[in-house]
């Protein structure tokens, strides 16, 4: 699956920074928006690690981030591209049996994602137990005229083939959803996905399972130290598809206030049997730190049990 250059405990935080703001190569001339504070590097730790991942941001002329790259291993990295209000995510090409993943942006014109499409697919044919993957998302996104987050649509698309001890195994996966964010007063408080999936296992030769639930996870916020969120309108989708300032479904890019806890919970209903399971997550928290200028230097998340931490360098 999809590897994060900056891995953290929640990817559903929402946090940003300061940085470049110019107008697109595509205009005439480029005209200078706001302040040329950029993060040029993160080092992140884990409560279970020694080891710290140090990642490179490099930008374009315009201020906008082309490329990242992983100190410890100089064959993965991800690049780039824009074209007209369309940006390319695109990871390195993967060996065989591993995950090749890219995501399609489409922006608004305030730099917001009205749109994201991802595709991810794993060839390991060449393999001992020879396999294929492919996985698919598309997901729409609505904002109110403050440009806060109110509603996103979205389908899915799984499916693999895969040969273990000469027998042959499918499987496929499709769900729909939708997700509703309740704000207040410039700060997202809530968050409720609901949606159907349906998924299918054969055996060539064999029995075919399908079964069909339908899905519903909550979301909650609290806000009590009201840490400031200090936005920036060119990068913030790329901190959103790496999971650390933003999650990839929750681009809450324009909410005045960060929060310092979530509460998760999970619950899903088999629509043939009526089984219900549910789950709740241990709280998460969340601790920031501030430069002297008011930007972020680094970020903490913990379950209460690990922690991660991500710190920041800028260029100046």
């Amino acid at each position: 699956m999809k590897r994060s250059l900056i891995p953290i405990l929640s990817l559903l935080f929402i946090i940003s920074l300061d940085s470049c703001k110019k107008d697109s190569d595509n205009q005439p001339e480029e005209q200078q928006l706001g302040d040329t504070t950029r993060v040029v590097k993160t080092n992140y730790n884990h409560s279970t690690s020694s080891t710290t991942e140090t990642t490179f941001f490099e930008y374009d002329k315009s201020g906008r981030i082309i490329s990242l790259k992983d100190s410890a291993d100089p064959t993965y990295y991800i690049t780039i591209s824009y074209v007209g209000d369309e940006a390319i995510f695109q990871e390195a090409p993967a060996d065989p049996g591993n995950f090749n993943y890219s995501a399609r942006y489409k922006l608004n014109s305030n730099r917001l994602p009205i749109q994201r499409i991802t595709a991810e697919n794993m060839d390991g044919m060449s393999t001992a137990n020879p396999r294929f993957q492919i996985h698919a998302d598309t997901c729409k996104f609505e904002y109110d005229a403050a440009g806060l987050l109110v509603k996103a649509t979205g389908t899915g698309y799984d499916t693999s083939w895969s040969k273990y001890s000469q027998a042959v195994y499918y499987s496929s996966n499709r769900k729909a959803y939708t997700i509703n964010y309740t704000n207040q007063d410039g700060k997202l408080m809530a968050v409720k996905i609901t949606g159907v999936e349906e998924s299918s296992n054969t055996q060539v030769g064999a029995n075919t399972y399908k079964s069909t639930s339908n899905t519903e996870e909550n979301y909650s916020f609290e806000y009590t130290k009201n840490y400031g969120n200090k936005a920036d309108s060119i990068n913030a989708w790329v901190f959103a598809e790496l999971g650390t300032l933003y999650g990839d479904k929750f681009p809450a890019i324009k909410y005045a206030n960060l929060p310092d806890k979530m509460n998760h919970s999970t619950k899903r209903t088999d629509v043939a049997t009526g089984v219900v399971n549910t789950y709740t997550d241990d709280p998460q928290t969340r601790e920031l730190e501030y430069l002297p200028s008011g930007y972020i230097s680094s970020i903490t998340f913990s379950d209460g049990k690990y922690w991660d931490k991500t710190r920041f360098t800028y260029n100046k």
